[in-house]
């Protein structure tokens, strides 16, 4: 067996004991070795496990091309997104997958990087919330590895699918159970629209209204990020600006405690005063005083059938689809 000394072995190293070049190695390790012979590829795969450059079971993985790992890619580990995570992991410990998890902080960058160690580890599949919609089809572009993507809507491809929720309906719903609870001058906290949760859920809202005959007004619109203090500012905004505003409905859960406290802060009485909604279900909205009223969305059953979906098509070639999961709204103390 070679020998070398105790320092971290590189992929130099590889590259050195196995007679290639760099790029040789880094081919095979990232799966694009399709014009790489047999026995060259047999020959980086026994050096990097000889070494100890990945452990073996990675190498011994990488010999069959298959290492039973999922990569699941969050953009944060607030709203619903760790109930998603653990109801993906579950289900992948259940076939006997382990899953490689990242938070990017909704930072594109960082969902770059992750997502290209995650293609290094030669994972089989990737369950993926992304963070923007525009910037996760350029990372994806030249993915071959199958995608299921959470909560988010897709250009269809072969080996991509989806999970989630119809936002539309569901907001539309929600214009419709408040404008039932006696609001017309609803004001409306979202994030960026431009992801695609967000984009649904406000036009569901606006449309819901009209249906409903209110005419929404834009002035009652703010937008921010997925955030209590998105929550707080945006209440505060509209409320001095608006203050004949008689409901608030937001976008995702945080942003409805933040405008909890505002509202309280100013004195107004919930529901009474003013009536506030939320979206996701989370799970201290049913801890809050009063209890938050929301949108229901089983954040762990969307990952788990986000996994089993991915699973059943790397171990049975069954194909990748859209599922739409029911909703619900949560009647409760703040509407």
């Amino acid at each position: 067996m070679r020998q070398t000394n105790k320092r971290r072995i590189t992929i130099k190293d590889v590259a050195g004991y196995a007679g290639v070049s760099i790029a040789t190695v880094s081919k095979i390790m990232n799966g694009k070795d399709e014009h790489i012979s047999d026995g060259t590829r047999q020959r980086v795969l026994e050096v990097i496990e000889e070494l100890g450059y990945v452990q073996n079971s990675m190498a011994k993985g990488l010999k069959e091309s298959n290492t039973r790992t999922l990569g699941l890619v969050i953009p944060d580990i607030d709203n619903a997104f760790p109930e998603m995570a653990k109801g993906a992991q579950d289900e992948a410990f259940l076939h006997g997958y382990t899953v490689l998890f990242g938070s990017t902080d909704n930072n594109y960058i960082q969902e770059e990087k992750f997502l290209d160690v995650l293609k290094a580890k030669m994972v089989e599949g990737i369950i993926y919330v992304s963070s923007d919609p525009v910037t996760s089809e350029k990372l994806l572009e030249n993915m071959t590895i199958p995608v299921v993507f959470m909560d988010r809507k897709i250009k269809k491809r072969r080996n991509m699918g989806s999970v989630l929720i119809d936002n539309f309906s569901a907001m539309k719903d929600v214009a419709a159970y408040i404008a039932g609870k006696g609001c017309r001058q609803p004001a409306y906290i979202t994030a960026d629209i431009s992801i695609s949760p967000s984009k649904e859920r406000y036009e569901g809202f606006v449309e819901g209204l009209g249906k409903n005959g209110i005419s929404f007004n834009k002035r009652l619109h703010y937008a921010g990020t997925f955030s209590v203090e998105t929550g707080q500012i945006g209440a505060m905004t509209l409320l001095q600006r608006n203050p004949e505003i008689d409901c608030i409905v937001c976008g995702n859960d945080l942003m409805a405690i933040g405008a909890v406290s505002v509202c309280e802060k100013l004195g107004k009485k919930i529901p009474e005063d003013i009536k506030i909604m939320g979206f996701d279900d989370i799970y201290i909205s049913k801890y809050l005083n009063p209890e938050l009223t929301t949108v229901r969305q089983d954040a762990y059953e969307m990952g788990r059938q986000a996994a089993g979906m991915l699973i059943r098509y790397i171990d049975q070639e069954i194909p990748l689809t859209d599922r739409i999961l029911p909703y619900e709204i949560m009647e409760r103390g703040t509407v």
